[in-house]
């Protein structure tokens, strides 16, 4: 009869029972073979054992070695002792298990209740009914590690097995071993899988593989997540179509490149974003080799860079900004980082070492201005590491050989988490002023003479700082007569704060010799106090030692209080410049054209809409401008390019900064799309916009009617201009916009609030056509014209405009020394001069014009009022201009050579 193993294992038939113990043993080997689960194969074990052993109760526990305890007990015909050994320590001492686990051998308990290994146990075990214990340990069959323990237990003691009995139970137990051994393998295999799995799912990467060939075999939950496309549609090349149109040929080679010579590849391009469009992504992968150097798989992942590489080409475009800004100042820019290599250099720090920009950044500080001069700044390198704004006198090694002498700033770049992550290096050649200085102390004769006629204040004190000599001056600042002032010190004179900072200057000046420059506060006998810069210098006597101690005092206190007004007005300029710089951004940004030249003619005919509009509300100091001025200004671009009539009808009406750069835009954007599809198109076509204000609610209604153009046809998409007009008058302005595409011409009306409204003094505009603005006659012969710009990119355009107009360009200058020379060179007929060149006015040089009758036309960044009134009837153009602008301006500057 053939047995049944789980039968046998449960121990429920009687034949089982009865059975040998070798055929029961065949049966276990049959459960551990089919791979039955564990507790079925222990429970067997306990079962036989009991049969084999009268009177006997069967246990196996497991070990858990990592934590020295025993756990998942197996007692069929006990469970309460399987219960009370759950968690117990398997150590010596604890328990006939506890010991043979912690031990490695076979331990005997004859006797429970005097046994002292079975102390900790004793009274749960006697409750039981368990009178007597031996256990043998469970060890791997592969590395020979405790697995658990094997124990059968007596109800009567003593009871002491026989070593035949014992080693009966080796075979079964290397049984249940090798069962145990198969259970932790799977269990640990199915908590990697598990690990992978949930590793996998929480990665923000997007994992794939491919064939050897390249085609895409499976991808992530992420993916369709990610893309919206689905798992069938990756597969194979499908993928390609999720890529930006743009990126789709030059990733499709680099990845047919990358599978055709087995090497890894690493791209970075578009994808599709379910969420937002497209997004920067990462992709790498590396291919999976058998043991003959095959590709059997290629394992890639996705990484999201989008916002990292917006952030990067911002940074660059900050870096380039950056560049272009400090390339124009006289003073030496640059940056160290915390380890102190150059990670930035202007021009003039090129300029001065006589090194490229490569040559300076990315090397040490020590490599470029040298072992001298490094030391000598090093204690000041370490206060501005520390987060100490710090300055210093001193000297740098110049391109042409000798030191000069400079003042060097060190300022801490602090990150918001209050770390020094770099220093700002500002240098200022001050060679000339020492070297002024060094005449002045060697001209003490002569400053004797003047001494009492200075405009500035000067004492004469010893070398504690007490007075000696006074000229009138110093007596006016400070407010007390000589005789009161002989004998003082100066540091008592000085506001408190101040004088530390004094004492400290004074010290080095005594040790060095070097003189110093300060500004501080002297008090004033009515209590009131006054800023002074100082000039502070050292004489000496035959002997070399300090002598006296000359101050040259300057009341600067009206200067530092036009500082604090002009920091006030900076921040003001500072705040609207930003607003309009913002503007221009989002309108680079969001204008879409089909070609190169036509995104540089909509971006330019935008700015110089805004530029108009700036030019207005600052002629009108940012209060209020009239409707009908701007429309006309706005619209004289469009007079000449149409060539058709634009008319203009309404009353006085002021509109205020917001309103003024909104109908700026809206007006730009009206013309824009009239000049190209509408009524400006085509010969005939015409444009009236009037306005007026409604009577109810103060309210601006504006109307602009096309007759005359093509046949017009409502748009099938809205287009990026009616976008601005809609949200510059309705977000901006909280107004309203209305778009009729009728049969003959556009109308819009345009609803604009009360609030944004004022009333002007200007004369009403009604009538008076856009077209009488702006129209000049061309000039025939070719002229011969000097151009004075100190900034080189204005300069490049002025000259190619002059050029396009056929015109011969002398320059241009950058300099008022070179200017001259120009006009000393050869004949001149005309000239276009930049208000300031290098922080000098052009005033002298368009003086020497004057006197030859030369026309000038000005270019300023400010309005007409920068100009003297000696040339109150001079043209000018105010920068930044529009080519229109500008051409119109140069236009008329040719009229006056033709007139001459």
């Amino acid at each position: 009869m053939v047995r049944d193993p789980i039968c046998m294992a449960c121990g429920v038939e009687e034949e089982v029972r009865g059975a040998s113990s070798e055929l029961d043993e065949h049966h276990v080997l049959e459960l551990v073979a089919a791979g039955a689960p564990l507790t079925r194969i222990l429970e067997a074990v306990c079962r036989l054992t009991e049969n084999d052993i009268p009177d006997s109760v069967c246990c196996i526990a497991l070990h858990d070695d990592s934590r020295s305890i025993m756990h998942d007990a197996v007692v069929p015909s006990l469970p309460e002792l399987g219960i009370a050994l759950e968690g117990q320590s398997a150590i010596d001492g604890n328990g006939a298990c506890g010991s043979a686990c912690a031990r490695g051998q076979a331990v005997v308990v004859a006797d429970i209740e005097t046994d002292p290994l079975t102390s900790g146990l004793k009274s749960m075990l006697l409750l039981l009914g368990l009178r007597a214990c031996w256990s043998k340990p469970m060890l791997s069959p592969s590395t020979g590690r405790v697995m658990g323990c094997f124990a059968v237990y007596f109800r009567t003691a003593p009871a002491v097995p026989t070593e035949q009995e014992m080693q009966r139970r080796d075979v079964l137990l290397r049984w249940a071993a090798i069962a145990i051994e198969r259970w932790q393998v799977e269990r640990a295999l199915r908590e990697s899988e598990e690990h992978l799995r949930y590793t996998v799912e929480l990665s923000p990467q997007i994992p794939w593989t491919a064939e050897p060939d390249g085609s895409i075999s499976s991808v992530s939950a992420r993916w369709v997540e990610f893309t919206g496309y689905s798992r069938e549609e990756a597969l194979s090349e499908g993928w390609l179509a999720a890529l930006h149109p743009d990126d789709h040929a030059r990733i499709a080679k680099a990845w047919a490149d990358s599978t055709a010579r087995g090497e890894p590849v690493d791209v970075q391009y578009r994808l599709h974003s379910a969420a937002d469009g497209y997004r920067w992504v990462r992709a790498r992968a590396y291919p999976r080799r058998d043991a003959a150097g095959r590709i059997v798989r290629w394992y890639g992942v996705l990484e999201d860079i989008h916002e990292h590489k917006l952030s990067e080409d911002a940074l660059r475009q900050e870096k380039e900004r950056l560049r272009l800004l400090t390339d124009g100042l006289p003073v030496l820019i640059g940056y160290l980082d915390r380890d102190l290599i150059y990670r930035f250099a202007n021009r003039a720090y090129q300029d001065w070492f006589g090194l490229p920009a490569e040559d300076i950044v990315g090397r040490h500080l020590v490599e470029v201005i040298g072992q001298d001069a490094f030391h000598a700044r090093l204690r000041m390198l370490k206060e501005a590491l520390s987060g100490r704004a710090v300055r210093l006198e001193g000297f740098l090694p110049h391109q042409d050989g000798h030191l000069r002498h400079n003042d060097t700033q060190y300022l801490p770049d602090i990150g918001e988490d209050g770390e020094v992550r770099g220093i700002y290096v500002l240098v200022v050649d001050t060679s000339v002023r020492r070297h002024a200085e060094e005449k002045l102390r060697q001209s003490e004769a002569r400053l004797t003479t003047i001494f009492n006629q200075a405009s500035v204040g000067i004492a004469q004190t010893d070398t504690q700082g007490r007075l000696l000599l006074v000229n009138g001056r110093y007596c006016e600042i400070t407010g007390r007569g000589a005789d009161d002032l002989i004998g003082r010190r100066t540091q008592d004179l000085i506001h408190p704060d101040d004088r530390p900072r004094g004492e400290e200057k004074l010290a080095g000046l005594l040790k060095t010799g070097e003189p110093y420059f300060i500004q501080k506060r002297i008090c004033r006998p009515d209590g009131s106090w006054l800023w002074v810069n100082n000039h502070v210098s050292i004489t000496r006597g035959p002997d070399g030692r300090p002598r006296e101690i000359i101050t040259v005092v300057q009341d600067i206190t009206e200067q530092k209080e036009a500082e604090q007004r002009q920091y006030l007005l900076s921040r003001e300029v500072d705040h609207r410049a930003k607003n309009m710089l913002a503007v221009v951004q989002a309108m680079l940004r969001l204008t879409r054209a089909d070609s190169r030249e036509s995104f540089i003619e909509a971006v330019e005919g935008r700015i110089g809409a805004l530029a108009r509009a700036h030019t207005a509300l600052a002629a009108s100091r940012w209060t209020s401008v009239d409707l009908g001025e701007l429309a006309r200004d706005e619209l004289a671009a469009f007079q000449q390019s149409g060539g058709t009539r634009i008319e203009l009808n309404g009353p006085a009406v002021g509109l205020d900064a917001d309103a003024t750069q909104a109908i700026a835009m809206t007006l730009h954007e009206l013309g824009t799309n009239a000049t190209k599809y509408g009524a400006l198109s085509a010969p005939g076509g015409s444009v009236l916009l009037s306005w007026s204000r409604n009577t109810a609610d103060g309210a601006l209604l504006m109307t602009w009617r096309e007759q005359g153009g093509p046949g017009v046809v409502a748009p099938t998409r809205t287009g990026f201009g009616s976008i601005v007009i809609r949200q510059t008058v309705g977000h901006q302005l909280d107004g309203s916009v209305e778009l009729d595409w009728l049969p003959d011409g556009l109308q819009c009306r345009i609803t604009i609030p009360a609030g944004h409204l004022s009333r002007v003094s200007r004369r009403e505009t009604a009538g008076r056509p856009a077209s009488a603005i702006g129209e000049g006659q061309a000039v025939v012969r070719s002229c011969r014209i000097l151009v004075v710009e100190d900034d080189a990119l204005i300069a490049m355009e002025v000259v190619q405009l002059v050029r396009e107009m056929g015109h011969e360009v002398i320059g241009p200058a950058a300099s008022l020394e070179a200017a001259a020379n120009h006009l000393e060179s050869g004949p001149v007929d005309a000239a276009i001069l930049d208000v300031k060149v290098r922080d000098e006015l052009i005033f002298p040089i368009a003086d020497q014009m004057a006197e030859r009758s030369i026309p000038v036309l000005f270019a300023t960044g400010h309005g007409r009022d920068v100009l003297p009134p000696r040339f109150s009837n001079a043209l000018s153009v105010r920068k930044p201009f529009a080519k229109a602008d500008f051409v119109e301006s140069l236009q008329g500057l040719l009229r006056r050579v033709r007139q001459r």
